[in-house]
């Protein structure tokens, strides 16, 4: 079991037994979210938006769960720490690519199309923990906030390329070791149940045996729910 579902093991397990004895301390709160992502992904990274045979989806949706506690609590105002497993979903690309040198950026224009292309297949997903403050208000049974923290995560990106020019096949792939995202985001709240928006940033090292993956950071907007006053 990889670092990253160690955590996630953890904090559903934290979650799990604070739930239990959320009557006890009231300041502990179970939560939960389901949502779509928007990949942040920069053009020439694994694809090419100029190429007319481009495709991008994203098959899964974004989930999160785990759990949050106040770190302060006044009448109107107040800080939580929240501490979530959360899955980005699921990313598929392809693309009949041309040499980097081949493709201008700025008007997204293949150069020379004589040139053999490749045509590259890649997959992939992004999954962490969330560990975040979130300093809020409240007005009128509304509960609104905006939090930022860390999001250490393990990027999986791997792709398969082959070459028209002499019919090799090669594979990318991301290094699957920890990486140290950030996050910042917005949490509207009624009751226990509510709205976010949060993105992450992304950032991939690599060194000469593996290579970046296809996206430098998610917009995600969720539906959330908590345990709120259930206990």
């Amino acid at each position: 079991m990889n670092r990253v579902h160690c955590i996630a093991a953890l904090a559903a397990g934290a979650a799990l037994s604070l739930s239990s004895g959320a009557h006890a301390e009231s300041f502990f709160e179970v939560e939960a979210g389901l949502g779509v992502t928007h990949f942040d992904i920069p053009d020439g990274r694994w694809n090419q938006q100029g190429s007319p045979q481009s495709a991008l989806h994203v098959d899964f949706p974004a989930f999160k769960i785990g759990t949050n506690f106040r770190v302060y609590e006044g009448e109107k105002f107040g800080v939580r720490a929240h501490v979530d497993y959360v899955n980005l979903g699921h990313l598929s690309a392809r693309c009949e690519c041309t040499e980097d040198r081949n493709y201008d950026l700025a008007t997204k224009k293949v150069l020379d199309p004589s040139i053999p292309t490749a045509n590259l297949s890649g997959s992939g997903n992004a999954q962490g923990v969330a560990l975040t403050l979130e300093p809020y208000f409240l007005y009128r049974g509304w509960h609104i906030g905006v939090e930022a923290g860390l999001f250490p995560y393990r990027p999986s990106y791997s792709v398969s390329a082959f070459w028209h020019l002499d019919g090799s096949t090669h594979t990318y792939d991301t290094p699957h070791t920890l990486q140290w995202g950030q996050v910042v985001g917005l949490n509207v709240q009624r009751g226990n149940f509510g709205i976010s928006y949060q993105y992450y940033r992304l950032p991939t090292r690599y060194d000469d045996e593996h290579n970046p993956a296809m996206y430098k950071g998610a917009h995600v907007l969720m539906l959330t729910v908590n345990t709120n006053g259930l206990f």
